[in-house]
């Protein structure tokens, strides 16, 4: 496929990813130890994550619909990614 036709689809599927991303998540068996703790530090003010790039996809519906910011790059990488993070509630943060 040539550049425009990629960047073309990559700009339009953002909501579709992410609602697979949200149907794929329903099918998980996820189990979230020392959630207490996140929730006494974002009482007192904010919280960072930090992960490895290879964990997003599970990490992405556990804080969606948190307005949580989401650090991504100016690349097109990054601009797709800000596409696909934003549908699930998410703040993109352009960086």
């Amino acid at each position: 496929m040539s550049r425009p036709v990629l960047r073309f689809a990559a700009a339009r599927s953002g909501p579709v990813v992410a609602r697979a991303i949200e149907i794929l998540a329903r099918t998980w068996d996820a189990r979230v130890d020392g959630i207490e703790h996140l929730e006494a530090a974002r009482s007192g003010g904010g919280v960072l994550f930090c992960f490895w790039h290879g964990r997003m996809l599970e990490l992405a519906p556990l804080h969606a619909h948190r307005r949580v910011g989401v650090l991504v790059s100016g690349h097109p990488d990054g601009i797709m990614a800000a596409r696909i993070v934003e549908p699930l509630g998410y703040v993109p943060i352009l960086g």
